[in-house]
């Protein structure tokens, strides 16, 4: 028999997937609409956050390398974003309990009596939701990219 806490986290996390779904659905549709009236900007929101990059980076981290703790996480992630981005602490940690919650990471104390290093493994849980997210991060990633050079050849672009 399944516990009511997994069955609360199966629920969230297929809840969190239909939203997802819908919004890229719908921002698809009134993209569509709207680019039939004259060129109107698009104004709707993406889902994607520094702590939705964050995760994806630590499943993607912990697929490719085993296990890692939270510090260990943070310096490869600091290291590849060339150094010009490190997840602060008040996000990691957080994100990294909340993930375990979900079943997409299982944790565990080097010492547990003491507390001073928890390190983290993905679960096939985790390696499905690393799966779907990275289908539908792409195109946000690719949207805030080109939004980013936009923006950048327009100003900084000598003419």
């Amino acid at each position: 028999m399944i516990s009511r806490r997994a069955r609360e986290q199966i629920i969230g996390m297929k809840l969190e997937r239909s939203l997802i779904c819908t919004d890229v659905c719908l921002k698809k549709v009134v993209v569509n609409a709207m680019g039939n009236l004259g060129g109107v900007r698009n104004r709707l929101s993406s889902k994607l956050n520094n702590t939705n990059i964050l995760k994806i980076l630590i499943l993607d981290f912990l697929i490719k390398d085993g296990s890692c703790y939270g510090y260990e996480l943070s310096a490869k992630i600091e290291a590849e974003m060339n150094y010009m981005w490190k997840p602060s602490n008040g996000l990691i940690y957080p994100l990294l309990r909340h993930m375990e919650e979900n079943m997409w990471l299982v944790g565990w104390w080097d010492e547990p009596d003491k507390k001073t290093r928890r390190n983290y493994r993905i679960t096939d849980e985790g390696i499905k939701h690393f799966n779907f997210i990275k289908l539908m991060y792409k195109p946000l990633l690719e949207e805030s990219l080109a939004i980013t050079r936009g923006v950048l050849n327009k100003i900084y672009t000598s003419k």
